[in-house]
């Protein structure tokens, strides 16, 4: 029998999923932090993939970019998962209304992404778009009737990264950066025209225009 101790996620022989050492949900764990730290908007149904192969359906859980790691709960309690026991987090938007796209993180993308998730945008036969995000905190302080006041606030950041002929790179959403990485600038131009494409921060965009590209 095998137990993930610590706060973390664990399972035994049939392959149960339960929490061990949980921590009781707060939901103002950040009583001084305006905004929120999680990847979605609540917590969704998912998916959840050990390494070997073997998958746990309907677990309630979001991304903590700010602590840099998926939270399950179950009710009142929430558990840390413990990343090195999984490969892949699935959040199929036929469980989850609302939820226009499926939303996959996998470890399994690139060699340098093991033991790391990422969230996978596009996955194809010649390049794969992924997104690797996390959360910081910004401070503003403003004068009020001559007394210092401070603000906090969560700020969610995105950053794309391309995979191309085995590497790793920082791809910015903007056109000229999407023209430089896949070249094909004035075919490119002309897609996004086509489809009306503006902003290459929308992922559904930035997946139509890798899609695109492995077809050429």
């Amino acid at each position: 029998m095998l137990f993930l101790i610590s706060g973390n996620l664990a399972f035994c022989q049939n392959d149960t999923l339960f929490f061990t050492n949980s921590d009781v949900w707060d939901e103002d764990r950040y009583p001084n932090v305006q905004g929120s730290p999680y990847f979605f908007d609540d917590f969704v149904v998912a998916t959840i993939t050990r390494r070997d192969s073997f998958s746990f359906n309907d677990v309630l859980l979001n991304l903590n970019g700010y602590e840099k790691n998926f939270e399950v709960r179950d009710g009142e309690k929430f558990i840390t998962l413990e990343d090195l026991w999984y490969r892949r987090i699935e959040v199929l938007a036929e469980k989850n209304p609302g939820l226009e796209d499926d939303v996959i993180f996998s470890q399994d993308a690139h060699p340098t992404y093991k033991g790391k998730f990422a969230e996978v945008i596009y996955i194809g036969k010649n390049v794969t778009l992924i997104n690797d995000f996390h959360v910081e905190i910004s401070e503003k302080t403003i004068q009020n009737v001559g007394k210092a006041e401070t603000f906090e606030r969560f700020i969610p950041i995105n950053t794309y990264r391309l995979i191309k002929d085995g590497k790793v790179s920082l791809l910015r959403p903007k056109k000229d950066a999407f023209s430089n990485a896949l070249g094909n600038e004035k075919e490119l131009s002309k897609f996004l025209k086509a489809n009306k494409i503006k902003k290459l921060t929308d992922k559904a965009d930035a997946r139509k225009v890798m899609e695109w590209y492995d077809n050429l």
